[in-house]
């Protein structure tokens, strides 16, 4: 019996501890429960929604936005699950005027289901109330972050009160706001490399997804712009030039099917220099201030 009771023992209390610390984890303020609570407390509110990945994350601050402009996007956040947000909560964007989609080198060809990134799944899952291709054991804080660092982070806001929350009240991301910048050779060569795919086979499902938001918005007489941001000329020279023209290509293409749909290429846009950027490919504070204004005139003029 001794012998039993120390077994039941060495099992229960491994959970006995964890589960607390993993209910402290799950009630830490992030950007993807901050931006549920937005969508479910002012979805009527919104007049611009700005979708994607993070270099529209980081790159559009509502802020330099006229009217109720939101940004939902999450870092890596792909065409699926742009559309998947998009559909949770279209009904209810009753005064909805204008979706901004960033069109990026690899929007075509990644899905965050895969890749070193697909990680972040488990807050799509917890959060956003979104259904994933996660196994259930993912889905826990714990499993994503070492004991020491998921202690760290309970201590700093349930003890210290630091809030973790890293995006702006209206959605824009403070990741790289006041950070050193990173080297911009380096770094355009090496999230280049990243953001080439020898694998384009998710082309056609990722362009319907997208097609998918033009249409709703098309029936709802929303307009949608897709953009490709500035990125500096050490990511620029480093694109593989067919994944790039079938970027450009297939986002002409749908900008083409709908009339209420523009695409514009702001690539290379020369009003950018190597100030405005973090890295070669994400802009900094200084950087989004000046494409969000920019974003704003190219609304205002096309409305």
């Amino acid at each position: 019996m001794k012998k039993l009771l120390q077994a039941i023992l060495f099992v229960t209390i491994p959970f006995l501890v964890l589960i607390p610390i993993e209910l402290m984890l799950r009630a830490l303020p992030n950007d993807y429960r901050y931006k549920k609570e937005y969508f479910e407390q002012h979805s009527r509110e919104i007049e611009t929604l700005i979708l994607g990945n993070s270099h529209a994350y980081l790159g559009f601050d509502p802020q330099y936005i006229n009217g109720n402009t939101f940004n939902a996007c999450h870092l890596s956040q792909s065409l699926d699950y742009d559309r998947l947000i998009f559909d949770q909560h279209i009904e209810a964007l009753t005064q909805l005027k204008t979706v901004v989609l960033p069109i990026s080198y690899f929007s075509f060809f990644h899905s965050l289901n895969y890749g070193e990134t697909s990680w972040f799944l488990k807050n799509y899952e917890l959060y956003l109330d979104i259904d994933t291709p996660n196994k259930w054991y993912d889905n826990f804080e714990l499993r994503h972050y070492t004991f020491g660092q998921n202690l760290s982070k309970i201590y700093h806001y349930h003890i210290k009160g630091n809030n973790p929350r890293i995006c702006s009240d209206k959605g824009w991301g403070t990741l790289y706001a006041t950070a050193t910048p990173k080297d911009l050779e380096a770094s355009g060569k090496g999230n280049a490399q990243r953001h080439t795919y020898s694998d384009l086979s998710l082309q056609q499902a990722q362009s319907e997804n997208l097609e998918h938001i033009v249409s709703v918005c098309n029936e709802k007489e929303i307009n949608v712009i897709l953009v490709t941001l500035p990125a500096y000329k050490t990511y620029r020279e480093n694109l593989d030039k067919h994944q790039l023209n079938t970027t450009f290509g297939q986002a002409k293409k749908i900008a083409n099917q709908f009339d209420n749909c523009i695409y514009i290429n702001w690539l290379d846009h020369p009003n950018f220099v190597k100030e405005d950027y973090f890295d070669a490919s994400h802009l900094n504070k200084k950087g989004a201030e000046k494409l969000s204004k920019l974003l704003n005139s190219f609304i205002i003029e096309h409305r």
